[in-house]
């Protein structure tokens, strides 16, 4: 028998020696795999010692058993419970103990490995845990919890021994609906927690993180100074942060475990509220007192529902009830933080709450009126400001009045009792007009007319001033919006609120108590729409002077929260400069000096961009205005006025080859290729970059450094017209990094990183190569073309600016056979936005939209394509 044990004990260092071969060494599940094969082989051993060895071998097998659980200890196992449930061994056995112990059954082959919590509905769990195994503890005392409480979950415990984690895990995740990735520094560095939460986004699951450990963000924000634990963490740091910063972590700041029964009864009210949300019911139950705007059971049984359906029933506005109802109804979508949650809106739109809100701006009670525009105002925020979201509320808000009555607010008008009043109905009809419904309604209600006032009032609050010109801004498009604003005096009304003297061509101090930075950035853009259709006008005005200045007196480093205040004065000097009327008037006086400040705005205006950065330079920020957007509009202006402007052309002739020159000599590209790559979507630039001698060739050279930016490669791709030459100039790796980690946060609405897809895109058709592609790709070796239609298709169904240049550029490419099934695939994830479009897409059904696709799929992908550019 003792050879026997021996043998055993042999077996379990033969285990121990490596992890599954089909694991990987930093995974979450693969340790915890390789934690049970140890503690299986110590329970088999156990068994021998227990009930097969004679008395006189005691001492010996005494200090083996010793042994056994020193070298697990030194391994970082914890003995868990054998295979009938008894506790976990720690010590020497009973039968170790006493010499005369009974003997035990003879043991398994191997033990079952444990079942997963029971599926409160359907059979499968509904929520994965996503940890690396030093968070073990955490995680079995989180899994407990939500276990009692009828959540269903998969973690890594439920890995059989041997069995390959990624085939479990992601078909387990493929089944679920929410991710909880535990958060902590070793997650971080943990590449299959990456694979998981790579894998949760990607199949748009709901990602709930869990801060266990707040050191991880030290990881993420200063990721060069751990590349000695790991070499890739520059790249990997950066592509997890901005996954990770698009979820709401659990709880905000503090951890998790400092108060873990009351983050625990949040935490299940959340996630019961996701998992109704998915016609999934769970049983109620949970400790503490979980937050008002959750619910437990049958949505129509929560404090939401029962407070709209009071509302829908109240017999008089004058009712004190109802005042009451309306500040508790707002209370119940609103977080501890005070911020909105949008499942809790979204819960609260279900039970229809428009109809009756809209009544209530009738109300002869100015509180109630204000109440019932506040809660119009959350309700339309929900989804976001680009188009992604519930659109639905808003539609419904303008088909019952809901325009036309919070207009009536705005003119009734009154003193400083009103003034709260109306900003609430401004701020309201600011997120209501969003959909083009309710853009027209105003229109036709003569708001144009009623802001324009707004602005002009000298009695008018400075926030009030900011949101009515955020509103003009939103009704700016239609041609006839633009005639009515010129009938009704915008321009003067623009020039009147700038700090501006026209007369004496100099910047005044703003009045901060009427003018507001966001309130200019809108006269910017209101301007540069007008500048399509009456280019003279306002080039008269002086709001383009004024954009000339506020460019040349800029820092140097733009804050992200100047960076669409930018964007818009170079947008209106981009406007001025595409009409043949307006262009020479940037150069007739020196006053201006447009051509010298849009290359200063090129060249030295940096969004918040390390220089020494690489790869990272570009992706350390993904909210906000789109990065850099004002470098876009400056290289759009000089190329118009480059066609037809000599003095222009050999201006920025000299600038090209001083930047060459400067780019050879230089240690770090990234400042030059920064400047340049605006420049190269451009045509009459990019001629003008051809011609420069070595420059193209000096900037190739630069490929084989170990991180090249991204603005490099999007500049080596403009000239290129051949899918052969850009196939042999980019590696695999470097197709990669544009087609699918440039596009890593595309999922996210507004990101910033929206400029340097839309000149991705750009540079792909600049020469042809879009073309080439479309004619002659013939799924070749990568997946560079199909990985880029993925994201490109993202783009499009997410809430996201410039849809534009995706929309142009997947109307190309799909003219290829071999992209047309995937594309359709992609498309008709969104059916809910393209049979919105009054069937300009053939057919709603999804029968009919495949006959349409199988008739003519490359004109199928075109409409649909153009109408989900529009959402």
């Amino acid at each position: 028998m003792l050879l026997h044990f021996l043998f055993i004990l042999f077996f379990f260092f033969l285990m121990i020696r490596r992890p599954p071969r089909s694991t990987l060494s930093s995974s979450s599940a693969a340790s915890d795999v390789y934690k049970r094969q140890c503690s299986w082989c110590l329970q088999a051993a156990r068994s021998v010692i227990d009930g097969h060895l004679e008395s006189q071998h005691l001492g010996s097998l005494q200090q083996m058993n010793h042994d056994l659980m020193e070298i697990i200890n030194n391994f970082g196992v914890n003995a868990t419970a054998t295979a009938s449930g008894a506790a976990p061994v720690s010590a020497p056995t009973p039968a170790i103990q006493q010499a005369a112990a009974a003997p035990s059954p003879a043991p398994t082959a191997r033990p079952p490995a444990p079942a997963p919590a029971p599926a409160a509905k359907g059979d499968h769990p509904r929520v994965v845990i996503s940890y690396q195994s030093k968070q073990v503890d955490f995680m079995k005392k989180l899994v407990g919890y939500l276990n009692e409480h009828n959540i269903a979950t998969v973690d890594g415990t439920q890995v059989g021994a041997g069995e390959d984690w990624r085939r479990f895990y992601f078909s387990a995740l493929r089944k679920a609906d929410i991710l909880l990735p535990i958060l902590s520094k070793s997650f971080i560095f943990s590449l299959a927690c990456e694979s998981e939460l790579t894998y949760a986004e990607d199949k748009r699951k709901i990602i709930i993180p869990i801060l266990c450990d707040p050191d991880y963000m030290a990881v993420l924000d200063t990721p060069e100074l751990y590349i000695d634990m790991d070499p890739d963490i520059e790249l990997r740091g950066p592509k997890l942060g901005a996954i990770l910063q698009q979820h709401n972590r659990f709880p905000a700041n503090d951890k998790f475990a400092d108060d873990f029964s009351k983050n625990a009864a949040k935490l299940l009210a959340r996630v019961q509220a996701e998992l109704a949300k998915k016609g999934v019911t769970t049983a109620a139950g949970g400790h503490g007192d979980p937050p008002q705007w959750t619910f437990e059971g049958r949505k129509e049984d929560s404090t939401i529902h029962k407070t709209v359906k009071f509302i829908q029933k109240s017999p008089t506005p004058r009712d004190l009830d109802l005042e009451a109802a309306l500040k508790a109804l707002r209370q119940e979508w609103y977080t501890e933080e005070d911020t909105r949650n949008e499942v809790a809106c979204g819960l609260a739109i279900e039970a229809g709450p428009a109809a009756a809100l809209c009544n209530l701006l009738q109300s002869s009670d100015k509180e109630i009126q204000g109440l019932a525009s506040d809660c119009i105002k959350d309700l339309s925020i929900v989804g976001g400001h680009f188009g992604g979201g519930l659109m639905e509320f808003r539609q419904t808000v303008v088909g019952e009045g809901g325009v036309e009555r919070l207009l009536a607010i705005i003119r009734a008008g009154g003193g400083d009792d009103a003034k709260t009043l109306n900003h609430k109905a401004i701020m309201a009809l600011n997120y209501v007009t969003r959909v083009s419904s309710g853009k027209e309604s105003l229109t036709q209600a003569g708001g144009i007319e009623v802001l324009i006032q707004l602005v002009n009032d000298p009695d008018s609050t400075k926030q009030g001033r900011t949101v009515a010109l955020a509103n003009l801004w939103n009704l700016v498009y239609p041609k006839a919006s633009k005639d009515l604003m010129i009938q009704n005096g915008i321009l003067d009304m623009i020039e009147k609120y700038l700090p501006w003297d026209r007369s004496r061509q100099i910047g005044l101090a703003p009045d901060t108590h009427v003018i507001s930075q966001e309130g200019i950035k809108c006269c910017f853009f209101i301007a540069s729409h007008l500048s399509y259709n009456y280019p003279v006008e306002v080039n008269e005005c002086g709001i383009v002077d004024y954009a000339l200045e506020v460019l040349r007196k800029e820092e140097r480093s733009v804050p992200s929260s100047k960076s669409q205040f930018l964007e818009g004065a170079c947008r209106l000097l981009d406007t001025v400069a595409m009409d043949e009327k307006t262009r020479p008037t940037l150069l007739d006086s020196p006053s201006r000096d447009t051509v010298r400040t849009m290359l200063f705005v090129l060249t030295d205006l940096n969004q918040d961009v390390d220089d020494s950065e690489g790869v990272s330079s570009v992706t350390t920020e993904k909210e906000g205005a789109p990065k850099e957007a004002f470098k876009m509009r400056a290289a759009a202006a000089l190329d118009w006025m480059c066609k037809s402007m000599p003095q222009v052309q050999r201006q920025v002739e000299e600038y090209i080859q001083r930047m060459s020159k400067a780019g050879r000599g230089a240690q770090s590209a990234v400042h030059e290729e920064s400047s340049l790559v605006w420049m190269a979507v451009k045509p009459t630039l990019l001629d003008l970059m051809n011609q420069a001698p070595g420059l193209f060739e000096s900037l190739q050279a630069k490929l084989s450094q170990p991180e090249p930016s991204y603005d490099l490669l999007i500049l080596l791709t403009a000239p290129v017209s051949k899918w052969s030459e850009f196939d042999s100039t980019f590696s695999s790796e470097l197709q990669s990094l544009l087609s699918h980690r440039l596009f890593d946060p595309a999922v996210h609405p507004g990101s910033s990183m929206a400029t340097r897809w839309a000149i991705l895109c750009q540079s792909l058709i600049m020469a042809g190569l879009a073309e080439d592609v479309a004619q002659n790709w013939n799924q070749g070796k990568g997946s560079f073309i199909p990985d880029l239609v993925v994201q490109l298709i993202k783009w499009l169904q997410g809430g996201h600016p410039y849809k534009a240049d995706a929309a142009k550029l997947m109307s190309i490419l799909v003219a290829n056979v071999h992209l047309q099934e995937p594309a359709f695939e992609l498309v008709q994830q969104r059916t809910d936005l393209l049979s919105k479009m009054e069937n300009k897409v053939a057919g709603s059904t999804e029968n009919s939209a495949l006959m349409a696709f199988r008739a003519d799929g490359a004109q199928y992908l075109r409409t649909a394509i153009g109408c989900l550019s529009t959402q």
